[in-house]
């Protein structure tokens, strides 16, 4: 009679097709959450999304395999917990965390190709109809909604980026167009 045993991976494991396609860019993703302890103390903004579930009991076990596998993880509990914060909070805080590069993932798989998005022109020059396109932003910025899932490194690329190949970002948010503005200001001695 055998018993069943269940194994709990740790999150940087792909789930999904979108994460399976892109495993090791996801792996490095998850894994790099680590390097900062503000995604310990601080909940990333999607965690108020409803498909954001937190149950600490159901996730404890997906905690500890993190815990074990993750040797960063295992420095920095010690200094958080307790002193700064509970341990189910830094766990909530973390898989917050966890949840918006999830959703980068699927947002970033089911954007079309640049190539379908990317507007052309014709060449005036040749007068043939030779198309030719146009530089298009990273996949993050293909909407709105995915630009609170961009972490800061990220956005300073995304400044760069707009400082480059700057307008139109017609979709932006006031606060977003200002600061990606601010991290262009920032970003402009790393131009080209």
């Amino acid at each position: 009679m055998g018993s069943e045993h269940s194994v709990f991976l740790p999150p940087w494991e792909a789930e999904t097709e979108a994460e399976k396609a892109r495993a090791d860019d996801f792996r490095a993703a998850v894994k790099s959450l680590s390097n900062s302890t503000a995604n310990f103390l601080v909940p990333h903004v999607l965690s108020s999304d409803p498909a954001f579930t937190w149950d600490w009991v159901e996730h404890r076990p997906f905690a500890e395999a993190a815990y074990q596998s993750d040797e960063r993880l295992t420095k920095l509990i010690p200094r958080l917990v307790p002193s700064r914060i509970s341990e189910e909070d830094f766990w909530r805080n973390y898989f917050s965390h966890v949840f918006a590069v999830k959703r980068r993932f699927e947002a970033e798989a089911a954007a079309p190709e640049p190539s379908d998005l990317a507007p052309s022109c014709s060449s005036a020059a040749s007068g043939a109809g030779v198309r030719t396109a146009a530089p298009q932003p990273p996949a993050m910025l293909k909407s709105a909604s995915s630009l609170a899932t961009v972490s800061y490194p990220e956005k300073f690329h995304l400044a760069v980026h707009y400082a480059n190949h700057g307008p139109p970002l017609p979709s932006l948010s006031d606060a977003d167009r200002i600061l990606l503005e601010a991290l262009q200001m920032q970003a402009a001695p790393w131009q080209l």
